[in-house]
């Protein structure tokens, strides 16, 4: 690398002594995703960042002040002031501050907490109260109408017998069908 640098340098003089003077630009620095956040960069001039995080705690932050021919592109440039010449493309630039609306104490975030979790433990509670209820009166209503319909045809295609006691007492249901036999 020394060495091309070397024979660049000599050949650029080379050319200058024998066309008189001649115009170099120099070009800034490629600056590639980079995170800068918090802390702004040193820039040269005519740097170019891409892709890069600029964004900066407090609005308005200066970032490249004196520096020219900046170019941002889809770079994040929240809270960022960039000199008036730079190019921006395709780059977030706004300026936020953080606001305080309400302050709770750790005290008062975990009785919130606790107070939720018990509606949450009472709301849970509520439902499987409600699905227990609403089963059981399923079951009742279904044991009625099994009781009325039994040795006649039952729900779901299904015929219902009455199993019970040597006193008669109906101790449980039977529920079948005709399957027909090869």
């Amino acid at each position: 690398m020394k060495r091309i640098v070397t024979v660049l340098v000599l050949a650029l003089v080379a050319a200058v002594s024998l066309a008189g003077t001649i115009e170099v630009e120099v070009r800034g620095r490629l600056l590639t995703g980079k995170n800068f956040s918090g802390k702004p960069p040193i820039l040269l001039d005519g740097d170019v960042l891409e892709g890069c995080n600029l964004s900066q705690p407090e609005p308005h932050t200066p970032v490249g002040a004196g520096v020219k021919g900046l170019i941002f592109r889809k770079c994040n440039l929240v809270n960022c002031d960039v000199p008036k010449d730079a190019a921006l493309e395709k780059c977030l630039n706004v300026h936020m501050r953080k606001v305080v609306v309400e302050t709770l104490t750790a005290a008062e975030v975990e009785k919130q907490r606790a107070e939720e979790e018990k509606a949450v433990a009472i709301a849970v509670k509520t439902i499987d109260e409600q699905r227990a209820a609403a089963v059981a009166a399923a079951i009742a209503a279904a044991r009625a109408k099994l009781i009325a319909t039994a040795d006649k045809v039952a729900p779901l295609g299904l015929s219902a017998t009455a199993v019970t006691d040597e006193t008669g007492k109906v101790i449980s249901y039977q529920f079948w069908r005709k399957e027909i036999v090869p």
